[in-house]
């Protein structure tokens, strides 16, 4: 079975009958129950599920739910352009929601458009300004952005609510070795390190900010 019927399992028919176990068919799209419902695509199905999903938008062309789950099959396949595309749709459908700004931020990462990953981070935390992950995502691409006091600035406001959080310090640690700021990346590098006795990279990491400070000895210890 192919096109429209076939969706890894979870077919058109599956999410009607969902809806109507859920008793609320009328309430969610068939989009929503194909981005929430019970199924992982494998490689071979992406282009049926595309296939799907286009059919979907036709009949439903408000559909948002349907808009993101198609960018996301097409952000696996790389497809950044048109994933994108998508997602704008879904915006325009949905200007409230958070999720579809996060899901853009990611594709933008994908696609190696930091500082528009960025800024769709900026939306979210305006939306979930008492969200601590919010902060540390738009942390994580602004450092890919280069932005590395701004990364230092979220995963602060991230700490403060999530102090036990170890790998904040770690990243925060990263942020401030790309500041040239080795005192400070320690501190954070040897907090990570006593929950993480056994993290390579982390003991690198160190090793190179001791490095800068003429801890040459220690550093070596590091390595």
């Amino acid at each position: 079975m192919t096109g429209l019927l076939k969706f890894t399992g979870w077919t058109i028919v599956a999410a009607i009958a969902y809806a109507a176990s859920a008793g609320c068919a009328q309430e969610k799209s068939f989009g929503e129950y194909y981005l929430h419902g019970p199924t992982w695509l494998t490689q071979d199905e992406n282009d049926i599920a595309i296939s799907d999903l286009d059919r979907i938008i036709q009949a439903q062309p408000g559909d948002a739910a349907a808009y993101v789950k198609r960018a996301e099959v097409k952000a696996k396949l790389g497809r950044y352009g048109e994933a994108l595309a998508d997602l704008d749709l879904a915006v325009r459908l949905q200007p409230d929601n958070s999720e579809i700004f996060q899901r853009r931020a990611d594709v933008y990462s994908r696609a190696g458009r930091f500082d528009a990953a960025v800024s769709n981070m900026d939306h979210v935390v305006r939306m979930r300004p008492d969200d601590p992950g919010a902060y540390m995502t738009r942390a994580l691409f602004r450092f890919q952005a280069g932005q590395f006091r701004a990364v230092v600035a979220d995963v602060d406001r991230f700490i403060a609510r999530w102090p036990e959080h170890d790998r904040a310090y770690f990243i925060r640690g990263l942020a401030w070795s790309s500041l040239r700021q080795p005192q400070l990346a320690i501190a954070d590098y040897n907090k990570y390190i006593q929950l993480h006795p056994d993290d390579a990279y982390a003991y690198g990491s160190r090793g190179v900010a001791k490095e800068r400070l003429g801890r040459y000895k220690e550093a070596l210890a590091d390595y």
